[in-house]
């Protein structure tokens, strides 16, 4: 049995005497979570015990007693409210694998169970029947050492006849040396780490129902009798199975692993083969733990996402490009304007004749609008502007080859050139 800290056990004792009936059961409707449903409230309150939660005396018989267990739940399933964060937490993990993508090679393979897993059988329970479940989501799981463990066996008995001893032989095929080769690499050796990281596999869709598995000869198992007769009582030991699942296993490898692809494909190979050959967990002699359907979904469940979120990172980019231009555009207008304001009027007309081109539009502002306003300058600033519309009409060609009227309004800036002697 697993502790907790002193706040979590508090709050929990509290929950139970709320959740308490009057004859000193608890309501195990009312338990969101199937975690605690498996590893706790399995035993039925002594007949001692006069008020809820009290510790039960173990002086007289051991808890393993079938008259102080529970009979199995026929269903245990979190409610609806738990599956929304159950799927919460199952899309931080997919966004985990994503961002992770960013550095590794990863692998996604999809893998139906066939019949049921059984996972954890022989962990610290009061039935002596454990199951793996999260601790915190409750939901069952398979932990990545388990997955790997179970891979590096297939692999072990497919090529080496399941002998460890082979994996340190000088006397190897050419094919084990390979296979050798590549174990050390994917799951790495007491000095060396492997290469191919394995991933917790979680089942979204589930249902936890009860099971048994009968002994019919328990006294020759044990070596109490030497053979195996039909005077034994068969003894039932019930357990809790998982069913109707269905999960994605995930494989990554740091992109900078020299062959790394090739490691990353080669332990999807065997993790395929070792699901639907050897199956995972116990009883698997039997068929418990055997998956089926085993296909590889990188390319639609991690590289499509890698893809689109490339390219909205490159959108993002070109986005920010684009607004760090619209703001340099806009920082430098308003730092023309205001350096345009500090200047004279007649610098300011000068800047504005100088700005002009060779279109007939501008042509024609430099003879309207901008030759009349120099009647509204004087002194200094009037022969600035009359030196500018000089020079962009000697550019024009009007001020060689004038018009009658256009010679009128040359006469006009030569004269304001000649009286400050800047002719």
């Amino acid at each position: 049995m697993q502790y907790h800290p002193r706040d979590t056990a508090e709050i929990f004792a509290k929950e139970i005497q709320r959740q308490t009936k009057r004859d000193g059961s608890v309501d195990k409707l009312l338990v969101d979570n199937p975690w605690y449903v498996v590893h706790y409230f399995q035993t039925k309150a002594h007949k001692h015990q006069e008020k809820p939660g009290q510790k039960p005396r173990t002086d007289d018989k051991s808890l393993s007693d079938h008259k102080r267990l529970h009979s199995l739940a026929e269903w245990i399933a979190p409610s609806e409210s738990s599956w929304q964060v159950v799927d919460q937490f199952l899309e931080l993990q997919f966004a985990a694998m994503i961002d992770l993508g960013q550095s590794h090679h990863i692998r996604a393979y999809s893998a139906r169970l066939e019949g049921k897993l059984v996972h954890g059988l022989g962990a610290q329970h009061v039935r002596e029947s454990s199951l793996t479940l999260h601790p915190v989501y409750g939901i069952p799981y398979l932990p990545s050492s388990s997955i790997k463990g179970v891979v590096r066996n297939w692999v072990l008995n497919a090529f080496f006849g399941g002998d460890e001893t082979k994996l340190s032989s000088d006397e190897l095929s050419e094919i084990q040396e390979n296979v050798r080769s590549l174990m050390m690499s994917i799951f790495g050796t007491q000095e060396v780490e492997g290469r191919v990281h394995f991933h917790d596999v979680f089942f979204p869709q589930y249902s936890i129902r009860p099971d048994v598995l009968t002994v019919h000869f328990k006294d020759y198992y044990e070596g109490k009798r030497q053979a195996a007769t039909d005077d034994q009582s068969p003894v039932p030991v019930s357990f809790y199975s998982v069913q109707d699942v269905q999960g994605v296993f995930y494989l990554s490898v740091d992109q900078s692993t020299a062959g790394g692809e090739e490691l990353i494909e080669t332990a999807g190979a065997w993790l395929g083969k070792a699901l639907t050959e050897l199956g995972i967990g116990s009883k698997t002699a039997v068929g418990y733990g055997w998956f089926v359907d085993v296909q590889d979904i990188t390319e639609t469940r991690i590289e499509a996402h890698l893809m689109r979120r490339q390219q909205e990172r490159v959108r993002a980019q070109e986005e920010a490009r684009m607004r760090a231009e619209e703001e340099a555009r806009i920082r430098k207008e308003r730092e023309e304007q205001e350096r345009f304001a500090a200047l004279s009027p007649g610098e300011q007309l000068a800047e504005q004749i100088n700005k002009l081109t060779m279109c007939e539009r501008d042509q024609e502002l430099s003879k309207g609008q901008f030759f009349s306003e120099l009647d509204q300058l004087d002194g200094e600033e009037k022969v600035k502007a009359a030196e500018a519309l000089k020079e962009y009409w000697k550019a024009t060609g009007d001020w060689y080859r004038p018009s009658k009227k256009q010679k009128l309004k040359n006469q006009v800036i030569q004269e304001i050139l000649q009286a400050r002697g800047r002719v």
